[in-house]
């Protein structure tokens, strides 16, 4: 007996439910679909039996792929096993983690990116919103004015400034809840790079 293991294509982020069980496959995933479409069809037999997740996206991937080929079974609990322990080789964003724990199983996780991990441990542990606000606040306090320095023309706030080659050419500002766009002047842009160059990008810790 051969058994094959077919992951699902590429899904989008996030659901309109906020479930990951709700998750949609991308403009990409449809894409993948038709080109794993024509090798699984080369090796599908009237023996061949296929068993699915009933999560949305192995729905649709299967669907996609094997359709018109082969009836699929679908089974919630491929989706979380109970009294299994779902282990995520490439955590990337981490909410799996939180949609296995909040399910009560237990959850293992890898990935070579050092953020996945902290993204997953943010979704286990999500901070209380008096928390969040506070700190948010406190952020937006000492660092708010720096940002807006950094986007001022004439004393008012940019929203874009459009640049030919090394040159300012055109910068975008509100005025009286209006978009006003102004032609920037060959010193004025001089000045704005110049206020740039010394500018250092930082990591929030090392990587």
């Amino acid at each position: 007996m051969i058994v094959n293991f077919l992951r699902h294509a590429k899904t989008e982020t996030t659901s309109s439910s906020g479930k990951d069980y709700d998750r949609n496959l991308a403009p990409k995933g449809h894409a993948q679909c038709e080109e794993i479409k024509k090798i699984v069809n080369s090796i599908l037999s009237d023996e061949t039996k296929i068993y699915c997740s009933a999560a949305v996206r192995t729905r649709q991937t299967a669907g996609l792929i094997f359709g018109d080929l082969k009836s699929v079974s679908y089974f919630e609990e491929l989706y979380l096993s109970k009294d299994e322990i779902i282990y995520d080789p490439f955590m990337g964003g981490g909410l799996i983690s939180r949609t296995v724990l909040t399910n009560n199983r237990k959850f293992i996780g890898t990935d070579i990116n050092p953020i996945s991990k902290d993204l997953a441990e943010l979704f286990v542990n999500l901070p209380k919103y008096e928390n969040f606000k506070f700190y948010y606040k406190d952020i937006e306090k000492k660092i708010k004015n720096r940002i807006n320095e950094s986007y001022t023309y004439k004393n008012n706030i940019v929203s874009h400034y459009l640049w030919n080659e090394k040159k300012i050419k055109e910068v975008w500002y509100k005025e009286e809840k209006k978009i006003k766009r102004v032609n920037i002047k060959s010193k004025d842009s001089e000045e704005k790079l110049t206020s740039f160059i010394k500018y250092n990008s930082k990591l929030i810790r090392k990587i």
